[in-house]
């Protein structure tokens, strides 16, 4: 898949997922300690994300951090038991 699909895929992954959780990315951003505009942009898939930053939110929001994969690798959350499929991903 190419790097900009990957993107895209990311930003909707973060979005549904923070919906999920009932955050804002700009409640994820201050949470972690990284600059709200900048995570906008990663997840209007404008902006590449870091390692450090998947992990990051990731652990914000109580997911695996392949939750973030295109085809996402956890099927149930570990805390709730809903299942990834319920965030429409």
């Amino acid at each position: 898949m190419a790097w900009r699909s990957q993107k895209a895929s990311f930003g909707r992954q973060l979005r549904a997922a923070a919906r999920y959780r009932d955050r804002t990315i700009k409640d994820l951003a201050e949470q972690i300690g990284c600059n709200a505009r900048y995570l906008q942009r990663v997840a209007a898939g404008d902006q590449d994300p870091t390692w450090s930053l998947v992990v990051a939110l990731a652990e914000a929001l109580e997911f695996s951090t392949g939750i973030f994969e295109e085809v996402p690798m956890a099927t149930s959350c570990p805390w709730c038991k809903k299942r990834t499929n319920d965030l429409g991903l």
